[in-house]
């Protein structure tokens, strides 16, 4: 049978708009909820992360507030009295369309923002093919990437993070040395495969030279390393961006001189193959960069924190 007074609740549910309507503490709510799912006083401290007679105060508190018992008391068990088998689908129903509430308004909460700021080869090269596992990490968090020509002022809150190739020093910001760069020479499949034959680096001679214009000094850094000083091409052809290089490469038209993070992709599509074994390590580095006040923000140290995790893959070349 039905408790007289619970039979109603649903058709007189609606709150009185002149005054907010009387509800029991929640803890002790809580802590009724969950000793009436498991029926166990022990499991539901456990539960709750309190002790068993926490639980029970709670719960005497709330019979003597709402005048009715809810348990029967057994030397080891615990079971609901009729009244509070009827009170628990209350409770439980309530807490279910405040859970279902809340989940909609968080939802309609903007995701925090955090802007990055990388040149544009290392975005679509070594972070872009990164980004699906961010996305799957909780909480989530929008990344707006900014690239151009132009780097974004990271002092002047253009930018909350950056990476910036360097040698690491830039007055007023945190810097993280990211990722260390290696020099190689790559070329097209075809080109490897043409006359004259690239089986020595001294052979590099006989092909045009791709260079990249802010690194003028790569392949001679490179060629000193392989144990050949002074060697020189009869063509030379610059670029201003890796990817042009990494194209005209592609094309056939020479050897470029290319770092191991900027490559991979060209590498593992087979579009681009890569010479010889000797490789040049690079004075500066990839660094990721900060404000101080920023980097304490919670989105924003998230992004840190999972930049720097990719960076020190096993596979952070070859995603």
């Amino acid at each position: 049978m039905k408790h007289p007074v619970l039979a109603n609740v649903r058709a007189n549910s609606a709150p009185s708009q002149s005054r907010a309507p009387w509800l029991p503490p929640l803890n002790a709510l809580h802590a009724f909820e969950a000793a009436g799912r498991h029926l166990s006083f022990k499991a539901a401290a456990a539960e709750l992360c309190v002790t068993p007679s926490a639980v029970s105060h709670q719960i005497k508190s709330l019979e003597e507030l709402l005048g009715v018992s809810l348990f029967v008391r057994e030397n080891r068990a615990s079971a609901l009295t009729a009244a509070g088998a009827e009170y628990l689908e209350v409770v439980r129903s309530a807490f279910a369309a405040l859970a279902a509430g809340t989940g909609a308004l968080r939802a309609t909460v903007s995701r925090p923002v955090v802007r990055l700021s990388l040149v544009q080869t290392l975005a679509a090269n070594w972070l872009i093919p990164r980004l699906p596992a961010f996305a799957d990490r909780s909480p989530p968090i929008e990344i707006q990437i900014v690239t151009g020509l132009d780097l974004a002022d990271v002092l002047g809150g253009k930018a909350d993070l950056a990476i910036r190739f360097g040698q690491g020093s830039w007055p007023g910001l945190l810097t993280d040395r990211l990722l260390p760069v290696t020099l190689f020479p790559v070329c097209a499949p075809s080109l490897l495969a043409s006359l004259p034959k690239l089986t020595h680096p001294r052979d590099l001679a006989r092909h045009p030279w791709l260079h990249l214009g802010s690194y003028p000094q790569a392949f001679p850094a490179w060629l000193a390393r392989a144990g050949v000083p002074g060697l020189d091409a009869a063509q030379h052809l610059t670029f201003d961006n890796a990817d042009m290089l990494f194209r005209a490469a592609e094309q056939g038209i020479g050897v470029a001189m290319a770092s191991d993070v900027l490559v991979a992709p060209y590498l593992e599509s087979g579009r681009l193959v890569r010479l010889f074994e000797v490789e040049c390590p690079v004075a500066g580095a990839y660094h990721l960069v900060a404000r101080p006040d920023l980097a304490r923000e919670p989105a924003v140290a998230a992004v840190h924190r999972w930049l720097r995790e990719i960076a020190h893959e096993p596979s952070r070349r070859a995603p």
